[in-house]
């Protein structure tokens, strides 16, 4: 600035020496431009050819070009009655470098810098750089990074370029030492505290933050003091100063809060003013702010949304309603009267869809419960935007409305969709602890040709099961909106592999559901389906199962060498299957007397032969045919379709085993999770899921693999996949060798290896779930922001409580665990997990803790599962 100042007097007294007089300029030559165009200079030049010039009017030129900053040093010279001006550029700028920043990034921060003139290839104003300093130590601070230290280097380079370096040092986040509230009588400092978002540094500051300065928190948590009071009638309350102090190092925030109260105010009266357009009986029953009640504000607000949403269904799409109260100090009573403008009726010319290049337009449309042509309805249009937004087919639905040129009373509705991929051929690859590895490929199209169905087949291949699904979905089978779909599979499942229970299924069948609506939230569901069940026991399957005793698999039977075998080997018994055993699959030679075989070569008496097992599957067979109807009703309020954050979801399906097939038995299932926003970070969930099942007719029992089984990540967390629950009775098995039957030879089962041994059976000690017709679950959650990055929408933290057990109402005492219903034998577990959208697929974490648990849980601290598709 003293150069300028300096520059700018020579150049004024050169200027009174040489141009005493006013002389008429012919001509302007300009020397020394680089980047600067002649064209730029003569448009900031006042002085015109042709016109005549006064020693004013020079310096003003001078001083004209020097505040456009382009130029370092102005000379001007004469040549008879041509203006000479000499400029020296200054330098441009090569390229600009910023390092150590990460609070701001890198791209907003370059934009900031060309909003104040610095951008590469322009010329470089050094009044810019400064003020990028001021401003930058300015944003650092406002989010408590007071210790901020911002750097700048100029770099000179050939043909008068320079390189700029903003070097900064962020610094860290100052804590809150102390919150003082001063002047409040009415409620007590830690229930104002509590209000607030910002906290001094407390035991989980460092997983909350909460204890990080900013002044744009600290602007809300004032906001937050003042609706609290107005809430509660203190009308005349004012925050009077905020003090906010830094410790010596800059390290450490003290906040004061000097506030007024004031007095408590009733409602005197409410009126309504202004052009109602719908019955005032209509407007009286919206409004919640009534003569007596303490005055409070969010009343008052909520009041005047409900009106003008009320005058927006019957078309004022611009309507407004205002409540204004008018106080009276001496009384301390306020008179509350509503202002209602409802402007003119709006009408749709035309709804519109943009974005949609994949889905076609009537797909939209028919979700749409606004109509061209009828008055605006806000109502309609919120609606019609919620049933977009629900499809799987759009990440994103925006909704505006636009005049129509010429056509004051008339809009369109515009739609602006992002449609997300739908599916495609695809490949799955995971990994849970419940199911193991799991691989997968097919195809899933839930918009199949832009339609708005859904087609796919899907093959899954895991350690437990293995599947088969061909499926169609017509969510518009009419135009009604009843849906129709289809499913045709076949499952392979193997329980052995979880360690819960010995048993096996294979399942083939058809379904046909039809949905109806009943309401915009709920509809209701109708389905058939025809299916074959073959179910195969383990070795070691439970007695309701497959009854005992029984040929015990995969043991040492007699060995065809076995020294105490010898005469049986000498008599002609061949190990026909060669197993190295003698057992029930081999073949006993005919020509062999029962009276040949001695004792020590296992000959026993009829009287020890078992008797006939009882199991489910030696009564019923194990090869089933069966003919299902369902009945349900499913019902959704939710926000959104992943990561809700409000609302509800509400599931009630029946499922009948109808005479004509194998099985008679029936299920009721109800199912629900409940969404409610603590604060605008914070959201609590609560679930339960609740079943009963039993059969009827001609079966006295429900069918084992129709029952409810328990534990799981998607289930009680902190239990093993189907561990809760009763356990079947342990099975009893034998050890196969020939015996002496009158006369004939037969095999007999023992459980030792030396056919001389006395008969005797093995017990399984391995419990085994066998499920009950009972079914209690719950749990409640608190979901919140991943810590570590708290602004992410596709990770989330949650900490939550399980709690559920499966019962029987027709236990038998020969079970462990089985009991009827009683709440106080509930399995539950305290956690806490990590839920991700990764670009690989969802990634779900938890670490849980039985808090209670019943005998012979089986507990599971740690439980992931990730899955993958591409």
């Amino acid at each position: 600035m003293k150069l300028f100042v300096t520059r700018f007097l020579l150049l004024t007294l050169l200027s009174f020496s040489v141009w005493a007089e006013v002389f008429r300029v012919d001509d302007i030559r300009i020397d020394g431009l680089q980047r600067v165009s002649a064209k730029t200079v003569f448009a900031a030049l006042p002085i015109k050819v042709n016109t005549d010039v006064s020693q004013t009017q020079l310096q003003d030129a001078v001083r004209e070009l020097f505040r456009t900053g382009f130029f370092s040093d102005i000379d001007i010279a004469r040549e008879g009655n041509v203006l000479i001006i000499n400029v020296s550029e200054r330098p441009a700028i090569n390229r600009i470098g910023v390092t150590g920043n990460s609070v701001i990034e890198t791209e907003p921060l370059l934009d900031g810098l060309k909003r104040i003139g610095l951008i590469e290839g322009d010329i470089f104003k050094q009044s810019a750089l400064d003020q990028i300093e001021r401003e930058l130590n300015a944003q650092y601070s406002a989010v408590g990074r007071y210790a901020t230290q911002i750097q700048t280097r100029i770099q000179e380079l050939p043909q008068n370029q320079i390189n700029i370096g903003i070097k900064i040092i962020e610094g860290e986040v100052a804590t809150i030492k102390h919150i003082n509230v001063v002047g409040n009588s009415r409620f007590e400092e830690q229930d104002l505290q509590d209000l607030f978002e910002i906290k001094k540094t407390g035991t989980w500051s460092w997983v909350t933050g909460s204890d990080k300065y900013a002044k744009q928190k600290l602007a809300g948590d004032l906001e937050r003091l003042k609706a609290f009071y107005f809430d509660r009638g203190y009308l005349e309350f004012e925050t009077l100063s905020t003090q906010v102090s830094l410790s010596p190092d800059k390290k450490t925030v003290f906040i004061t809060i000097n506030i007024f109260e004031g007095e408590e105010y009733q409602v005197e009266a409410v009126e309504l003013a202004g052009d109602l357009i719908v019955p005032e009986n209509d407007i009286n029953q919206l409004v919640t702010v009534k003569a007596g009640d303490t005055f409070s504000q969010k009343e008052l607000l909520l009041t005047s949304d409900a009106i003008k949403k009320r005058l927006g269904n019957e078309g004022y799409s611009f309507a407004k309603a205002s409540g204004v109260p008018k106080l009276n100090k001496e009384e301390k009573t306020v008179k509350v009267t509503f202002f209602i403008n409802p402007g003119q009726i709006y009408y749709v010319r035309r709804i519109v869809f943009r974005g949609n290049t994949t889905t076609q337009d009537n797909v939209l449309r028919r979700e749409m419960r606004q109509i061209e042509g009828a008055p605006v309805s806000t109502e309609k249009m919120e609606l019609s935007r919620a049933r977009l937004q629900r499809l799987p087919l759009f990440s994103e639905v925006d909704m505006t409305t636009e005049e129509v040129p010429g056509q004051p009373d008339q809009l369109d509705i515009v739609f602006t969709v992002v449609e997300q991929p739908s599916g495609n051929i695809n490949a799955s690859i995971g990994y849970s602890q419940g199911n193991g590895l799991s691989l997968g490929a097919g195809l899933q199209q839930s918009n199949w040709l832009g339609t708005g169905n859904t087609f796919g087949f899907q093959v899954d291949k895991s350690d437990v099961q293995t599947g088969y699904s061909l499926n169609f979905t017509n969510p518009y089978f009419t135009q009604d909106g009843i849906s129709r779909g289809v499913r045709i599979f076949y499952q392979e499942r193997d329980l052995n592999e979880l360690e819960i229970s010995s048993y096996s299924t294979d399942r083939f069948g058809v379904n046909v559901t039809f949905g109806y609506p009943i309401s915009e939230k709920s509809r209701i569901s109708l389905g058939l389906g025809v299916e074959n069940i073959k179910v195969s026991p383990g070795s070691t399957a439970v007695q309701e199962i497959a009854g005992s005793p029984r040929l015990r698999s995969d043991v040492d039977n007699v060995y065809v060498n076995n020294s105490a075998q010898t005469t049986a080997t000498n008599l002609g018994f061949s190990d026909t299957n060669g197993n190295d055993f003698l057992d029930e699959e081999d073949v006993v030679p005919g020509s062999i007397a029962a009276s040949s075989l001695p004792t020590a070569a296992g000959a026993v008496t009829s009287d020890q032969l078992t008797s006939t097992p009882t199991g489910f599957l030696d009564r019923h067979g194990n090869d089933f045919n069966n003919l299902n109807f369902n009945l349900g009703w499913t019902e959704s309020t939710l926000d959104k379709g992943v990561f809700p954050t409000d609302g509800r979801s509400q599931k009630l399906n029946a499922e009948v085993s109808v005479p004509g097939g194998d099985l008679e038995f029936y299920k009721l299932t109800y199912s629900n999770q409940f969404y409610f926003p603590v604060s605008k970070s914070y959201t609590l969930r609560l679930k339960s899921k609740l079943g009963y099942a039993d059969s009827y007719g001609s079966f006295d029992t429900l069918p084992f693999f129709e029952n409810f089984l328990a534990g799981g990540s998607n289930s009680v967390r902190g239990f093993r996949q189907s561990s809760l629950g009763p356990k079947g009775t342990p099975s009893v098995s034998y050890v196969a060798v020939p015996y002496n039957d009158n006369g004939q030879v037969d095999f007999a089962y023992l459980s030792t290896d030396n056919a001389g041994g006395r008969l005797s059976t093995f017990t399984e000690d391995d419990q085994q779930t066998i499920g009950g017709n009972i079914l209690f679950e719950t749990g409640v959650e608190l979901v919140f922001p991943f810590p570590l990055a708290p602004n992410a929408k596709s990770v989330r933290s949650l900490v939550f409580v399980d709690a559920g057990n499966v019962f029987s109402d027709s236990c038998t005492v020969t079970q462990s665990s089985c009991s009827d219903i009683d709440l106080g034998n509930l399995s539950s577990a305290l956690g806490t997990g990590v839920q991700w959208l990764s670009p690989v697929g969802p990634v779900s974490f938890y670490f849980s803790k039985a808090i209670q648990k019943q005998p012979f849980d089986r507990t599971q601290s740690f439980q992931f599962s990730l899955g993958q598709r591409f």
